[in-house]
């Protein structure tokens, strides 16, 4: 490993963030795995603790890397930039070239609480499907996502939900998906769901919530997503229009 130059034009800090970065990015510091701590790094590259840490911080600002209270600084996979195009959660991730797998797969109707049916525009109780899964990538849980989608797809869903895109289930039976909104907050893990992400109570996680609409506007999904924060940063490719 190349070790900083005091001859480079570059800050110290620099130097070093490009040579953790070369580590990370070649696969030699996998997704998940504990980087050394600030006084290995400053013995290991020969620098001050404050070189180390702001080289620290910027990979931590960048999502490369997520500090982890308690129990040291860990690699983050980055996420794949979202664009303006709508794609359900699970066809975002089979995009990426990462082994998919899912766990926890439930599929029943219940009657829809006040909250949900005001978000859906339907009558409190009304019937819906309630489905719930637990999304792994590379056999570690990545998110758990709840859905509400119109009851008559139970069978569809029961029979092919586990392994294909809800989006593309819906659009199977003619429901158009034609745009959606969605909130993306930072919270606790909480113990529901510390549990199905093999994470701690405390642990931070990505929550996302989106409703999904037909062509005419109407609302034929909503679901909340949980994303473990230690594995996954929301990105976003952003384009300037030009202004006068």
């Amino acid at each position: 490993m190349m070790m900083p130059s005091m001859r480079s034009v570059h800050p110290l800090y620099v130097q070093l963030k490009a040579s953790l970065l070369e580590r990370i990015e070649s696969g030699e510091w996998p997704s998940g795995q504990m980087i050394p701590t600030e006084q290995e790094l400053t013995t290991l590259h020969n620098v001050s603790r404050t070189t180390v840490r702001q080289a620290i911080r910027d990979l931590v600002d960048a999502g490369y890397l997520i500090r982890q209270q308690g129990r040291g600084t860990f690699v983050q996979r980055k996420a794949p930039a979202q664009s303006t195009h709508l794609y359900g959660f699970m066809e975002a991730l089979e995009q990426t070239n990462q082994l998919i797998s899912i766990r926890e797969f439930k599929a029943q109707v219940i009657p829809v609480s006040e909250r949900v049916a005001s978000l859906l525009r339907i009558t409190p109780k009304q019937n819906v499907l309630f489905v719930s899964r637990v999304i792994c990538t590379d056999g570690e849980p990545l998110f758990y996502d709840e859905s509400y989608l119109p009851e008559d797809l139970l069978a569809r869903i029961s029979a092919h939900g586990a392994t294909r895109s809800l989006y593309k289930l819906l659009e199977a039976e003619g429901i158009a998906i034609a745009s959606g909104e969605q909130t993306v907050t930072a919270a606790l893990a909480g113990p529901l769901r510390a549990e199905r992400l093999g994470c701690r109570p405390d642990d931070p996680i990505l929550y996302v919530e989106r409703i999904t609409e037909d062509g005419a506007g109407r609302p034929v999904e909503y679901s909340s997503v949980s994303y473990r924060a230690d594995r996954y940063a929301f990105a976003v490719k952003l384009t300037r229009q030009e202004t006068h």
